[in-house]
């Protein structure tokens, strides 16, 4: 019965059964939306190292050159910057990240980004079930589910 609980749990939530691994591939072009970019020409690159079974989440590494963009975030993200420097804006202020910094973007947060000549980070994304997408997108009796996005990063540094 237990061995028929954790595989029905597991089922449910969707992201597999087994452990999975892997080595990032070389990086790929990963253009920035041309409407997003305030400055510069910034070539962004990514590798996808590990997926889930079923997609909704996924780790591995992003880089880019200089310049002055917007960025969308359409599922949770959590990177750990690993060279460079980015200068991201928080609640109205830029604030300076580099080696060994972590940060949390929520699903549904833009965020500035001030990349002075490259950086690159680790990422860890993960994209909610269909109905919690949803409902963060609404307000329901002034409760606000989407996160604000001039406050959107959570830093632990």
């Amino acid at each position: 019965m237990r061995q028929l609980r954790r595989r029905l749990v597991l089922r449910v939530h969707g992201s597999g059964t087994a452990v999975r691994g892997g080595t990032a591939p070389d990086m790929q072009d990963q253009p920035i939306n041309p409407e997003w970019i305030e400055e510069g020409a910034p070539r962004a690159r990514a590798s996808e190292a590990v997926r889930s079974a079923d997609g909704r989440i996924t780790s591995g590494e992003w880089s880019c050159t200089t310049g002055r963009f917007s960025w969308t975030y359409y599922e949770d993200e959590v990177i750990r910057i690993l060279e460079g420097e980015v200068f991201i804006e928080i609640d109205g202020a830029y604030r300076r990240f580099g080696p060994g910094d972590m940060i949390f973007f929520p699903l549904g947060a833009t965020v500035r980004w001030h990349v002075p000549q490259y950086v690159r980070k680790a990422f860890f994304s993960t994209k909610p079930g269909r109905l919690v997408e949803i409902l963060r997108t609404f307000s329901l009796g002034g409760i606000r589910l989407r996160p604000r996005a001039s406050a959107s990063a959570a830093v632990a540094s």
